[in-house]
């Protein structure tokens, strides 16, 4: 799924980029089975285990001057139609490498079996790039963001 993607400089390219929805094995009577990698309907039970898969490559002169005090932040927000809580997933965080060739990183968020309520949620994934500690000279947050607009997932309950 391509990203929409705010870049701080031209020097600093990003591509390649996915992020894919997993879904777990069902494990509640009848509809006990695998799950599919990447799901495919968007529907998934209560009872399934989902993963999202961050993907991405970074390359570029600046690449190369960002010290590897600055992490990469990965969020996934779930917005619930109708009434009933939203749910933020925490960051899942992996440092930047200080290089000018082209460098992969991956990300996996794990969303464990009966963490959403039955409902259709609105999926959106995000990517920042910011300073964890001390290097002084650039500021805390560098202007590369990516989002990722899954579309809808619809959860319901099998028992």
């Amino acid at each position: 799924m391509p990203a929409e993607i705010n870049f701080g400089t031209p020097s600093m390219q990003y591509f390649n980029d996915s992020l894919t929805l997993t879904e777990g094995n069902d494990v509640i009577g009848f509809w006990q089975g695998a799950g599919t990698s990447p799901t495919t309907n968007m529907c998934i039970t209560r009872e399934q285990p989902i993963k999202l898969a961050f993907r991405w490559d970074i390359q570029g002169a600046f690449a190369a001057f960002i010290p590897s005090d600055y992490h990469y932040f990965a969020n996934l927000y779930f917005e619930k139609m109708g009434p009933g809580a939203e749910l933020n997933i925490p960051n899942s965080v992996t440092p930047h490498v200080q290089t000018s060739t082209a460098q992969s990183y991956s990300l996996d968020m794990n969303i464990p079996a009966n963490t959403l309520t039955a409902g259709v949620y609105r999926l959106v994934a995000s990517v920042t790039l910011k300073k964890v500690s001390g290097a002084a000279g650039l500021p805390p947050q560098i202007p590369l963001m990516a989002f990722y607009d899954m579309g809808f997932l619809s959860v319901y309950d099998a028992q």
